[in-house]
């Protein structure tokens, strides 16, 4: 697409290899109208990105279109003219529009190409293949996802998925204010609290944290499937396949995924696990805070130490297969097993440890929150305990 060449509603723009398709749609039962980005072979129709989410065209805007101007701003225009979105660009020599096979719409210009902007950098509720949820430093943008209002309204509702940067990175899934989820930390081959993210031939997981930017992807091994992860209007984040000769999605995995996902739903100290009859048990050498309402399995207050540790004499207990604790209070360093336990063990103010890839180190200070217990996979971690507390088995079931 070009200046002097506006789409008008009904005209869609198609990527070279036919996968994607953008142009304007009415969601669910709406009236209104929208501009966004689909899967064009996809015989239930998936939007992946909506341009004008606050600002849809009315019933009246029979005559929306969607305008690349000549200095490059590409904008969308109701019946009577009146801008309805635009990219805010400007000064461009040449300017060129184009929807790549990947799902994204590139605006570029100049003799060289360069990138004006792209719809990548702007998601709404899903990402596709080599999209980034997380920090792009250089260019000083924040890429996450919001979820749709309803099936029928893509203007923002009220759950978010980004990344989190306090402490040691990690994605939280948020209702407004409130943390309803988060993935644990990057373990090498993806977040703790997602063992079924390891490799299986299908998804490429990436994480990238260096001076350019810190943010995750992924990317389809197979090139006869398609995939997307959407957070959709319950807060629910779901990844789903298709596959040649498919008549519908199929969901890969999603979070949260039952009661241990909910965040720090045992408390502080506590272990959210489904492997007992009772879903939460205090880490060893710790005890309920609240005996009382923890026999009515009321676990919010969690627990807390046996024993206070004696910095001089303390040891390290492990705890396998867990998803590791919230990382806002964690601090992430290179060093090596032997090193990072000397480390912690030398600072009175360490309460637990967790080494992988050899050489990353991850300390935690304060209570360990949002610890969950599985039955295969998991990462070790471990927790300081007074050396009186080493050989006792303190758990409450």
């Amino acid at each position: 697409m070009t200046p002097g060449s506006p789409m008008a509603d009904g005209q869609s723009l198609v990527s070279a290899g036919g996968i994607f398709e953008l142009g304007f749609f009415a969601p669910g039962d709406a009236k209104k109208r929208f501009l966004g980005i689909w899967f064009r072979n996809v015989s239930d129709k998936t939007v992946v990105w909506v341009a004008n989410r606050d600002a849809p065209l009315g019933e009246e805007d029979a005559h929306g279109a969607l305008n690349l101007t000549n200095d490059g701003n590409l904008v969308l225009l109701n019946g009577i003219g009146f801008v309805l979105w635009s990219t805010h660009t400007s000064n461009a020599v040449s300017p060129v529009l184009q929807l790549l096979d990947s799902g994204n719409l590139v605006l570029t210009g100049g003799a060289s190409s360069n990138l004006l902007w792209q719809s990548f950098d702007h998601p709404t509720n899903t990402i596709l293949a080599g999209m980034n949820i997380g920090l792009d430093f250089s260019r000083n943008i924040d890429k996450y996802l919001t979820s749709w209002k309803s099936d029928s309204d893509p203007s923002p509702g009220e759950y978010s998925y980004k990344m989190e940067t306090r402490g040691v990175a990690q994605l939280v899934l948020w209702k407004g204010n409130t943390e309803m989820y988060r993935s644990g930390p990057w373990t090498g081959e993806g977040f703790s609290g997602r063992p079924n993210m390891s490799p299986n031939g299908l998804f490429d997981f990436q994480y990238t944290d260096n001076q350019s930017g810190l943010y995750y992807t992924f990317q389809v091994l197979n090139a006869t499937v398609l995939a997307r992860a959407t957070l959709d209007q319950n807060g629910n984040f779901q990844r789903f396949v298709w596959t040649e000769g498919s008549s519908e999605w199929k969901l890969f995995w999603e979070v949260p995924e039952g009661q241990c996902d909910q965040y720090a739903a045992c408390g502080g100290n506590g272990i959210c696990t489904m492997l007992y009859s009772s879903s939460c048990i205090c880490l060893e050498g710790f005890v309920p805070k609240s005996p009382v309402e923890w026999s009515l399995r009321q676990y919010s207050d969690g627990c807390v130490r046996g024993t206070p540790f004696n910095c001089s004499t303390d040891g390290f207990r492990q705890v396998q297969n867990v998803k590791l604790p919230d990382t806002v209070n964690a601090g992430a360093t290179n060093r090596t097993p032997d090193e990072c336990r000397d480390w912690c063990r030398n600072n009175c103010s360490c309460t637990a440890y967790a080494v992988f890839e050899q050489s990353r180190c991850l300390t935690w200070f304060g209570d360990l929150v949002d610890v969950r217990m599985f039955a295969d996979g998991g990462d070790e971690l471990l927790v300081r305990l007074a050396a009186s507390e080493l050989g006792n088995l303190l758990s409450f079931l």
